[in-house]
This record gives structure tokens, sequence and C-alpha cells, in this order.
């Protein structure tokens, strides 16, 4: 018995130490899944704490870089102002300097406001008489000029010095169109010819003629290859100004394109960017039409109950301002006070028509990331967001209705002219801009172009 009670109670002491051992190590387990949960939360939080911190710091730097970009506003405003004081030129260079870059530093504030006023500092502005059309060409270093009065053009570089010329009394005195490189020239006579000129060589290129009536409208292709032309009643010519061939597209027509249901004036010749398509709209119509200018087909097209094709696109009233897309996808069009979205392709309205105008809207021009800008006889200029198809900015300033619209190449400012003069507009502000010489101007602007650097602008006025 002595020796069963010695086994028995090895075993309870055996059994009495794995309990010990199981309930330590449980203990420990359990322990262990606490201090997991302990630092998961705590990672929690930190990454918390550091997205708070992230997001005080992201609004800290817009709040900032907002106050800075006021206060940028403000003393550019303050030197404006200080530059129209005799003695107000220190002024502008004290506070032009305030905004010059640092060494080292990353960030350039300054926009096309420190550069004017400090090219008044430099006295870089510079007055070019004796002409009534002014654009830039493409390397923004040279000016072309056109004198209608003594019927000569000259193209200078930015400093007045005279690189090419066509003397007095060369060209014909009718109508005259740059095309849009500013290379070629094309001058209509009295009757129905047109001269093309190449502005480098100050030589003609080729003289078209072929309508019989005298030309009424036309315009370039973006190219500066193809040049449209219309007569009163005799239909449509496109020109190809390398050779002085026209295009012929079938045997009954000959080279003119015509439109069955209107053989008056044309009102408008616009040409798509993509230079294979142009749009067309006449006198005292309410119909648009496009023309494939590979085939010569106009667009659309749809046969009637009776068996004939029609084409055209009718609209419920007159046809006031026509504009393409920059990817040549959408037009706009301003029908008296309205304005539709069209899809050059199906001819579909895209959504409702953009309302705001008081009354017509006489130009229509988009901007270089898909906003457009419409300008009306009330005097008024919107910009609007072709996607959602709501105005988002509003301007107010003229006092006669706006003839003109023109975008800088970076989206950022619009200028719009009229009888009045012209204006300068500055939308990352959403309000007039410090306004450039030109908003001292009340006469009638007759073209404003800007350069390829944003920063310069070139004005005509009746002057």
């Amino acid at each position: 018995m002595t020796a069963v009670a010695s086994v028995f109670a090895a075993l309870l002491l055996g059994l009495a130490g794995m309990s010990y051992l199981y309930v330590d190590t449980n203990i420990a387990r359990k322990a262990a899944e606490e201090a997991t949960e302990k630092a998961t939360a705590a990672e929690i939080l930190a990454q918390k704490k550091q997205a708070e911190a992230e997001v005080l710091a992201r609004e800290i730097s817009e709040q900032r870089d907002l106050i800075n970009q006021n206060l940028y506003y403000a003393e550019m405003a303050m030197a404006h102002q200080a530059s129209f004081g005799t003695d107000g030129l220190g002024r502008v260079r004290e506070l032009t300097d305030n905004w010059a870059p640092k060494a080292g530093a990353t960030v350039d504030p300054r926009g096309w406001e420190w550069y004017y006023l400090r090219s008044q500092l430099n006295q870089a502005m510079r007055t070019f008489e004796d002409t009534d059309r002014a654009l830039w060409t493409e390397d923004g270093i040279r000016l072309g000029f056109l004198d209608s009065e003594t019927r000569s053009y000259t193209l200078k570089d930015d400093t007045g010095e005279v690189v090419a010329a066509l003397p007095a009394g060369s060209l014909p005195m009718d109508k005259h169109r740059l095309s849009h490189d500013a290379k070629r020239l094309a001058a209509c006579t009295p009757d129905d010819k047109v001269q093309i000129w190449d502005l480098q060589t100050g030589q003609v290129i080729c003289n078209l003629s072929g309508h019989g009536a005298p030309i009424d409208t036309f315009g370039w292709s973006p190219d500066g290859v193809w040049l449209a032309t219309a007569a009163d009643g005799h239909g449509i010519k496109i020109w190809n100004t390398d050779t002085g061939e026209v295009k012929v597209f079938d045997s009954e027509s000959g080279a003119f394109v015509h439109h069955p249901d209107a053989d008056g004036r044309v009102g408008m010749l616009v040409w798509a960017p993509d230079n294979n398509r142009l749009a067309v709209t006449y006198w005292g119509y309410n119909w648009l039409w496009i023309i494939d200018t590979n085939t010569g087909t106009n667009y659309p097209s749809a046969e009637t109950d009776e068996g004939e094709v029609e084409t055209g696109y009718e609209f419920e009233e007159n046809i006031r301002a026509l504009a393409w897309s920059g990817d040549a996808s959408m037009m706009a069009v301003s029908v008296e006070k309205d304005i539709f979205l069209l899809d050059p392709q199906s001819f579909e309205i895209s959504g409702e028509a953009l309302t705001g105008h008081r009354l017509p809207v006489p130009t229509l021009q988009w901007g270089p990331h898909g906003q457009l800008a419409s300008g009306g006889v009330d005097k008024t200029i919107k910009i609007w967001n072709s996607e959602s198809q709501q105005s988002i900015q509003s301007f107010r300033g003229h006092g006669g209705f706006i003839r003109r619209l023109s975008w800088n190449p970076e989206g950022t400012r619009l200028i719009s002219s009229g009888d009045d003069g012209a204006k300068l507009w500055d939308l990352r502000a959403k309000t007039q801009s410090i306004a450039p010489p030109v908003h001292e101007m009340d006469r009638k602007s007759l073209a404003v172009d800007w350069a390829p650097d944003n920063r310069r602008l070139v004005f005509a006025d009746a002057n």
C-alpha cells in the first residue's frame, strides 16, 4: 500500500505541475494578445494623429498661399496706382522688388502684372503707328503690321526694327486677311481676284480668280495653306495657296460648293482646327452647314419624304456666332441670346441651351482648356464650363457691346474689346485684372493678339 500511495502521490504532483504550466501559458498568451492590441491601437492612433497633422499642415499651407496671393495682387494694384503719379516710379520699383525671386527659391509668385509694371520702369512698352492690324509671329519676337490706308505691310521685331516690308501701294485695296502664322496675306481686289503674298519674301505667290463676282467673305485654314472664299450668289471655293489651284468636287458644280437652299450671301466661314471641315452660314438664314473640305460633301444630310436630299441643320432663330473647340469635337453656336453646344459629327445638341445673356451674343471664343467665353450685346462676358454647361464667371465693365474676345495661350486671362476700347480680365482672381494701357483707351479697338509667352499683348485702336 505504501508503494501504491507513493505512486499516486507522484501522479498528483505531476498533474498539479502540468495544470500550473497550462495556466501560466494561458496567462502569457493573454498578456501577449493584450500587448498586441495595445500596440495596434497605438499605431492606429499615431496614424490618425499623423493624418490630422498632414491635413492641418496642408490647410495652413493653402491659407498661407492664399494670403500671399492676395498680398501679391494688393501690392501690384498699389504699384499700378502709383505708376500714374509723377514720382510714383520709385514706389513701383519698391513694391515689385518685394516679389523678385530670392536666391534658392523654388516658387516664382510673379504673374503678368509684375512684368508689365517692370516694363513701365524699363520703358519697354512700345507704340507702333500707322497700322490697323497686328499679329505676332509664332516665335513671339516679330510683329506683322497691316496699314489699309497706305496699302502696305511691315514685319518688325519687338524693338521696332523692320525685318521685311511690302511697299506702300503694293496691295490691292478691298479686303485683307493674315494667315494664322502671319506668313501669308490674302488681299482681295474690287472684282473677283485674290492675291496671295508671301510676307517673308515680299512676293506674290499666286492670283486666285473665278467667282465672277466680288468676294464677300474669306478665311484661312489653321495651317495657313487653304483659303476659303465666297461671293454673293456664287457659292464657295476652297483654294490651295501653295499652287493657286482650286478644289474641284464634281463635274456639275465645277469648283463651286453650292448649297441648294441658300444662294445668297455667305455670313460666316469658320475652319475647324483639323483643317478638314468648314462651317458655313448664310445671311438671313438660320441654317448651319459643315463642308468636308476633302470631298465637298455637305453635312448634315437627310432624305425627305419626297426622296430629295436636304442638307444643313436648322435652328429656330438667326445664328450670330460660331466657334470650334480646340480638338474640333464640339462647336459652340450662338442663336440670338442663347448658346448651343453641337456635336459636329452627329449634329446632336449637348444638353440644354446655355442661357444667361439678355441680348444677342455676337462673339464666342474657346479657351485652351475647354472653357468657353461669350460676349454679348448686353455688355456682359460669361465664362462657361463646357462639361457642366454652367456659367462659372461673369464680367461687366464695357460701355458698349463686346466685339472680340481673345484668350492668352495659358488660359488664365482674357481680353475683351469693343467700341469703347479693351479690358483685360484675370480669371484666376475672378475679377477684372489690373489693366495695361489699353484700359485707358476709349477708342474702337480693331485687333488684339497675345504673344506666345503670355506676357505681352498687341492692341490696335482706331487711330
